[in-house]
C-alpha cells in the first residue's frame, strides 16, 4: 500500500513543535501482543537494548505501515535509515520520573537530519508517566527555565507513535500508578539532502511570519522544500547590531538576528565568520554533552554557524578559508557548517577531504560527516572516506561509514574496506558499514552483507529455557 503522506498542516506542526503523533493501521490485539512480548522479555531476559527488533521482529510492522512510512518519509525523505540504536524504556510503577534533558548523542543543528520515535504498546494516561516533551525546544541550546510548565505529556491509548526531532527537550514523566509503562524507542537518519518536498505539499510559504522564531521556522520550511529562494527582507537592519544580538543573552533575540543575518547574505559573511571564530566554539563543543540538562548554554559561535548554514552557497568560500586556517574547534565547526549547507557546499569537497586527515579527531569526524552531505551524487569524496574507515577514532569510522551509506552506489570502490568493518568493536560503526554495503547494492556488496548477516543473525525464539 502506498505511504500516507503528511499534509502541510502536519508538517508545520512538526517544524514548529518538534513532534507529531501518528497511529499505524494495526488492531488493538497487535499492541496487546507487543506489550505482552516486551514484558516477557523484560521479566525473563532483561532489557534487550539494540536487539529489541530482532528479539521481537513483529515490531517492524509498525514501521512498514503506510501511515508511519509516510510520516517518516515526509520529514526525512523516502530513503531514510533506521539507525542501529534502539531501546526499550521501562517506567516502573511509582517512579519519580526523569529530569528534562536533550539526548546525549548531540546534533544541535536547525536542519532536521535525525529523528527519534516513541511507541507505546499500552494505554498510557498522564498519571502513568508517558514521555514529556517541551514544544519548540528542538532548536534551542538553552533549556528554558519554564520547561516544566510548558511540558506536554504524550498521553493516549495503545498504538500511537510519537515522531520527534532528536534534539527536543523531553523526559520520562513520573508513573503514579501501580502499572508498568513501556516505550520502545527507534532512531532514524536522513540520508538524502532535500531536493523537493517529500510530503503532500501544496503551500509554497510558511504562512506564519509574525510568530515566535518566525525567521527560523520559515527557513526550516524552505529547507525541507528545497527552496533556496526563500529569503526574506532584512528591513534595513544593521549587521553590527544584529551581530551584537546574536551574541547576547537572549536566545530568542539571537535566533531572530541569526536568520535576519542569513537573509542579508554576502555582506554579513565576514562578521559572521568573526563571530564563529570568537573562541566560543571550544565551549560549545566541550560543554554541550555536560549541559544536556537545565539550563543549557548559548554560544555566539553556534548561532553564527546556524546563520552561515542557512545562507548556503554564499558562505562556502569563507567557511573553507576558516576551516583551513583556524584552531581545532573553530575548524571543526567550520566543517560541520559546510556539511549542514549540504548540496550547495559541493565546492568544499577538496578542502573537506584535506580536513579528513587533520591531526584532531574532532575535525576529522566533522569533515567526513560533511562529505556525506555535500558530495552526494558523485564519487569525489570516496577515497578520503575509505581512508577514514581505518581511523583510530571510532567516531571518525562511524561517521565515515554513514557518509558512504549516503553516497550509496557511487561508493563501489569502498566495498572491500567496508567488509573489514563488519568486525569492528564499535556496534554503530558495524551497523553503518552494513547499511553502506546494502545501499551500494552491487552483487559483491550484497553477498558480503548476506554472508555477514547469516553468521550474525539473532534467533528471536532462542532464550533461557528454550535453547533448541
Amino acid at each position: 500500500m502506498d505511504a500516507v503522506r503528511l499534509t502541510d498542516d502536519q508538517m508545520r506542526t512538526f517544524i514548529r513543535d518538534g513532534y507529531i503523533t501518528v497511529r499505524p493501521n494495526l488492531p488493538r490485539e497487535y499492541h496487546d501482543e507487543m506489550f505482552a512480548k516486551v514484558d516477557e522479555v523484560f521479566q525473563t531476559e532483561g532489557n534487550p537494548g539494540n536487539n529489541i527488533l530482532p528479539r521481537i521482529p513483529e515490531l517492524q510492522l509498525l514501521y512498514d505501515d503506510p501511515v508511519t512510512r509516510g510520516a517518516l518519509a515526509g520529514i526525512m525523505g523516502d530513503d531514510y535509515y533506521l539507525e542501529p540504536h534502539r531501546f526499550v524504556h521501562f517506567n516502573q510503577p511509582h517512579s519519580k520520573g526523569q529530569t528534562l534533558h536533550k539526548d546525549s548523542f548531540t546534533r544541535r543543528r536547525h536542519h532536521t537530519r535525525w529523528l527519534v520515535t516513541f511507541y507505546y504498546p499500552q494505554d498510557t494516561p498522564l498519571e502513568m508517566g508517558p514521555t514529556g516533551v517541551v514544544p519548540g525546544t528542538q532548536y534551542t541550546n538553552v533549556i528554558p527555565e519554564d520547561s516544566y510548565d510548558r511540558e506536554i505529556g504524550a498521553a493516549g491509548d495503545a498504538g500511537r507513535i510519537v515522531i520527534a526531532n532528536y534534539d527536543i527537550v523531553h523526559r520520562g514523566m513520573p508513573n503514579h500508578t501501580d502499572r508498568k509503562r513501556y516505550m520502545v524507542k527507534f532512531l532514524f537518519n536522513r540520508m538524502g539532502e532535500p531536493t523537493a518536498p517529500s510530503w503532500d505539499n501544496k503551500d509554497a510559504e510558511w504562512g506564519d511570519e509574525g510568530g515566535e522564531y518566525s525567521g527560523l521556522l520559515s527557513h526550516a520550511w524552505d529547507w525541507f522544500r528545497a527552496d533556496t529562494n526563500g529569503g526574506h527582507s532584512a528591513n534595513g537592519a544593521s549587521v553590527e547590531d544584529l551581530i551584537t544580538a546574536l551574541s547576547g543573552d537572549s536566545e530568542h533575540a539571537a535566533f531572530d538576528a541569526t536568520y535576519t543575518l542569513s537573509d542579508i547574505g554576502e555582506p554579513a559573511v565576514g562578521p559572521l565568520i568573526d563571530a564563529m571564530r570568537s573562541g566560543s566554539a571550544d565551549n560549545w563543543y566541550n560543554d554541550k554533552d555536560r549541559l544536556r540538562r537545565i539550563p543549557g548554554q548559548m554560544e555566539q559561535a553556534a548561532n553564527a554557524s546556524y546563520a552561515l548554514a542557512a545562507m548556503g552557497g554564499h558562505a562556502v568560500p569563507a567557511l573553507v578559508d576558516s576551516m583551513t586556517t583556524s584552531e581545532e574547534w573553530d575548524k571543526a565547526l567550520a566543517a560541520e557548517t559546510l556539511g549542514d549547507i549540504g548540496l550547495e557546499g559541493r565546492d568544499a569537497v577538496q578542502p573537506l577531504t584535506e580536513a579528513s586527515r587533520d591531526i584532531h579527531p574532532a575535525v576529522r569526524g566533522q569533515a567526513v560527516e560533511a562529505l556525506g552531505q555535500v558530495a552526494q551524487g558523485t564519487s569525489d569524496a570516496v577515497p578520503a572516506l575509505i581512508d577514514a574507515l581505518s581511523d583510530e577514532d571510532e567516531t571518525v569510522r562511524r561517521n565515515s561509514a554513514l557518509a558512504i551509506a549516503k553516497l550509496g552506489p557511487t561508493a563501489v570502490e569502498a566495498v572491500e574496506s567496508l567488509s573489514a568493518l563488519l568486525n569492528d568493536p564499535n556496534r554503530y560503526v558495524l551497523g553503518n558499514a552494513a547499511e553502506a554495503l546494502k545501499r551500494i547494492g552491487t552483487p559483491e556488496s550484497t553477498e558480503i552483507l548476506i554472508d555477514h548477516l547469516m553468521t550474525a543473525r539473532w534467533c528471536p525464539v532462542t532464550r533461557q529455557g528454550s535453547l533448541y
